[in-house]
C-alpha cells in the first residue's frame, strides 16, 4: 500500500509540474526590444504580452511547452512555431515592410457625422473570440457616399463588459484593410500604437483619433479590439 501512495504521489508531481515561460522579443533589423506582442497558445485562452523591455514571463503547465504559440504585435510578421523554441531565448521578430500610397493634402473642415450608434439595450450581448485564435474583436465599418464631406476619424467608442478578475487593462486599437475575397480583415491600415487603458469600472471607452489623420477608406474597413495579456 506505501508503494502505490508514493507513485501516485510522483505521478501528480510530474503531471502538475510548473513551469516559468519566458523570453525576450527583438527587432530583427535593429535588436530594439519589441514591446505589447502577444504570445498566445494556440487552441487555448492563455496568452502573454510582452513588457516595454521586450520580456515576457508566464507561469504553465510543462506539457505547453509542446504546444504551439502564436506570436503577433503590429509592423511585425506574425510568428507560429512550438513554445519549447522560444522558452527562455531571445526571438527575433521580422518587420514588415509598407508601400506607401499617394499622399493627398486637403483642408479638413470643423463638421462631424456620428455613425454605428447602439442604445443600452442593444449592448445585451457580445462578440468574442474562439480559443482557437488570439484575444481579438473586429467590426466591419462600409463606406457611404455621405462621408465624403466627413472623410476622417475622430473618434471610436468601445463598449466594454465585465472582466471580473483585473481592476485595469490595456488594449490596442487596430485598423484592418478589408480582403476582396475572403470578406475578412487583411493589413493594417495605420503602423502607429494606439495602446488604451481601461478601468475595471468603465463601461465605454472613447479613443481619440485625431492626430493619426485616418481617412475613411472608399472600400470601407474592420476596426479590432486587441486585448493585451499584461499583469
Amino acid at each position: 500500500m506505501k508503494k502505490l501512495v508514493f507513485l501516485f504521489f510522483i505521478s501528480s508531481q510530474i503531471y502538475s509540474q510548473k513551469v516559468q515561460f519566458k523570453g525576450k522579443l527583438l527587432d530583427e533589423n535593429t535588436n530594439e526590444p519589441i514591446a505589447y506582442a502577444n504570445i498566445s497558445f494556440l487552441k487555448t485562452n492563455l496568452g502573454i504580452s510582452s513588457q516595454v523591455n521586450g520580456v515576457f514571463n508566464l507561469e504553465i503547465d510543462k506539457k505547453l511547452l509542446q504546444e504551439t504559440v502564436h506570436i503577433s504585435c503590429l509592423n511585425y510578421k506574425d510568428t507560429i512555431l512550438f513554445a519549447e523554441n522560444v522558452q527562455q531565448k531571445t526571438l527575433f521578430l521580422q518587420p514588415k515592410s509598407f508601400e506607401l500610397e499617394e499622399i493627398i493634402i486637403s483642408k479638413k473642415v470643423d463638421r462631424e457625422l456620428v455613425i454605428d450608434t447602439y442604445k443600452r439595450k442593444e449592448l445585451n450581448s457580445g462578440y468574442g473570440a474562439l480559443k482557437k485564435s488570439p484575444w481579438i474583436v473586429t467590426k466591419f465599418f462600409n463606406y457611404n457616399i455621405e462621408y465624403e464631406k466627413t472623410p476622417y476619424l475622430k473618434n471610436v467608442t468601445f463598449h466594454i463588459g465585465k472582466f471580473p478578475k483585473a481592476k485595469s487593462g490595456k488594449f490596442r486599437v487596430r485598423f484592418f484593410s478589408v480582403d476582396s475575397l475572403k470578406k475578412k480583415p487583411k493589413d493594417d491600415i495605420i503602423q502607429n500604437q494606439i495602446i488604451v487603458n481601461v478601468k475595471k469600472r468603465d463601461k465605454r471607452v472613447k479613443v481619440d483619433l485625431v492626430k493619426y489623420d485616418i481617412e475613411f477608406p472608399k472600400k470601407g474597413f474592420f476596426i479590432g479590439f486587441e486585448f493585451l495579456y499584461l499583469p
